[in-house]
């Protein structure tokens, strides 16, 4: 891996973890509220959660939906087992999940370092207002594959088979009025 690239994925990984976790919805945080969540006990999270991202998909050049849904449900199954303790409700939700996961795999198709766009994208408040379907869990507050799976469907039909191609256009527009 060039410096270039160990730069760049590195960006991606901070912005990704940032983006994910910072869900703005109040009755959804990333900790718990039951209790003061010391920084020593954030650390150890915070360093997986780095590690994690850092090492995502290196030195692969494309990735399966089957694999990408995989990675997210194993990424959630294993903080919510490592880390439940310090998270809200004891769970790493879904929504958090797909957002990091799915926000790197953007990067690292949008920088060339996939070589065809990634089957599954971010799904965060942006794409749930284009969506405009009410039916819809907001993704902060996403914990379970069937209501995963619904938006999946959603999406896949508003963008004719091709959500990244349509979503970083989308997003491109909503952003950059």
């Amino acid at each position: 891996m060039t410096s270039k690239t160990q730069f760049l994925r590195y960006a991606f990984a901070i912005d990704s973890i940032a983006s994910a976790v910072r869900t703005r919805n109040r009755n959804y945080p990333l900790y718990t509220k039951e209790r003061e969540i010391k920084d020593a006990e954030k650390e150890p999270f915070k360093k997986f959660l780095l590690d994690y991202t850092l090492t995502l998909w290196v030195n692969k050049t494309a990735v399966s939906k089957e694999e990408m849904l995989a990675e997210i449900e194993d990424f959630a199954k294993h903080c919510t087992k490592e880390y439940g303790t310090i998270l809200h409700k004891g769970i790493m939700r879904l929504g958090i999940a797909q957002k990091l996961i799915t926000l790197m795999a953007k990067y690292l198709w949008v920088s060339g370092q996939f070589k065809s766009p990634p089957p599954l994208i971010p799904y965060d408040g942006i794409i749930k207002t284009i969506l405009n379907n009410k039916q819809l869990k907001d993704w902060t507050a996403l914990d379970n594959r069937k209501e995963y799976d619904n938006i999946l469907t959603a999406i896949d039909q508003a963008s004719n088979g091709k959500p990244a191609e349509w979503e970083l256009e989308v997003w491109n527009k909503a952003v950059m009025k």
